[in-house]
């Protein structure tokens, strides 16, 4: 199938990046006395509008885009949203399974912990899970956290289609990789794997006696006031929407003309690396809470985007906080093989 889902982050890069283009042409043209001026914020905001319009009219495009700076929303739209199994406008905020955007959440809480003193980034994951005794026993936090621990991903196994329509726990996923060989020595190669935020979040569970939907509410989503967002546990994405009606289903386009539903798959499966259900407007409120020192200290935000390992330029940011404070935010439903969601994030 052919996957469309991040084709709206240009709206995004291609509006901010009017500046660096309009600068580079008045240095070409400056022998002929030529000066150009960067385009305003509001040009630019323009720009992303014209472009999200043509977008929604040619290709179909449904979804909501968010573009804000320093907390503040300059352009918001939704286009095409329903209520799930009415197929009437949505009556609030349109609701995404955001996917692997869950991640910077885990990876969040994980550094919390790190900061009480409750967990160690060099520390080895059989410190916390003392039934993980596979080859994966000595992967650190760190490792886990930067993609390098070797852990093979689940979602890549070849019997994973046939388990992802059913339910699954953080158990039974552990145990589809706990004793499986790791790919290559932890810290010396980078590998996206979602294992290794489904090994996290069993830590965390392990930590604080809590669920992770539990913990998740009460350490971020309560306090952040992020009231559309939610972490469902069980059931297939289509039956999540049957009682969440301003969630929407991801769409794919195969060989028909019109696009048909994505694949739908139990919520179990993506769990602790990509369950979570948010909206454009929650991930801005989480941006701010974050990056505004409500969660976490400055100087570990710092150590977050910076730390690199071995001659990998990793970094907890690669995937758990993006490079720079954000302005913009951008939110999709999928059209590929499954829900998802975009996140882009740009310093102004």
């Amino acid at each position: 199938m052919r996957a469309l889902s991040l084709a709206l982050v240009f709206v995004l890069t291609s509006s901010l990046a009017c500046a660096s283009t309009a600068s580079r042409a008045a240095d070409n043209t400056s022998a002929k006395a030529v000066s150009l001026k960067a385009p305003s914020l509001d040009q630019r905001v323009a720009t992303a509008r014209t472009y999200f319009e043509a977008f929604a009219h040619h290709v179909g495009f449904q979804g909501s885009v968010l573009i804000a700076k320093n907390g503040q929303a300059l352009f918001a739209q939704d286009v095409g949203v329903t209520q799930s199994g009415s197929g009437g406008k949505s009556s609030g905020a349109p609701q995404y399974f955001i996917g692997s955007i869950t991640k910077m959440l885990t990876a969040a809480l994980a550094m919390r912990e790190v900061e009480r003193g409750n967990m160690a980034l060099n520390a080895p994951v059989s410190r916390y899970l003392k039934d993980f005794t596979g080859p994966a026993r000595d992967v650190t936090v760190e490792q886990l956290l930067s993609h390098t621990s070797g852990i093979p991903n689940y979602t890549d196994f070849s019997e994973f289609d046939a388990f992802k329509p059913g339910p699954a726990s953080p158990a039974q996923i552990l145990a589809l990789f706990a004793s499986k060989s790791l790919t290559s020595p932890p810290g010396t190669s980078y590998e996206y794997s979602n294992s290794n935020f489904i090994v996290l979040g069993a830590i965390l569970e392990r930590l604080s006696g809590r669920s992770f939907e539990t913990l998740l509410k009460t350490e971020i989503l309560m306090p952040a006031r992020m009231n559309d967002t939610y972490f469902p546990t069980s059931g297939k994405m289509s039956e999540v929407a049957k009682t969440h009606p301003n969630l929407q289903r991801g769409m794919a386009f195969g060989t028909d003309v019109l696009p048909q539903p994505a694949n739908d798959i139990d919520v179990g499966w993506p769990s602790t690396a990509g369950a979570m259900v948010s909206t454009a407007a929650d991930l801005l409120k989480w941006n701010s809470f974050l990056f505004g020192g409500g969660f976490l200290r400055p100087e570990t935000i710092v150590d977050m985007q910076t730390r690199r390992l071995g001659t990998t330029d990793l970094v907890l940011s690669q995937l758990t906080l993006p490079t720079a404070r954000a302005c913009a935010v951008t939110m999709v439903p999928s059209m590929g093989t499954s829900p998802r969601t975009s996140i882009f994030l740009k310093n102004s």
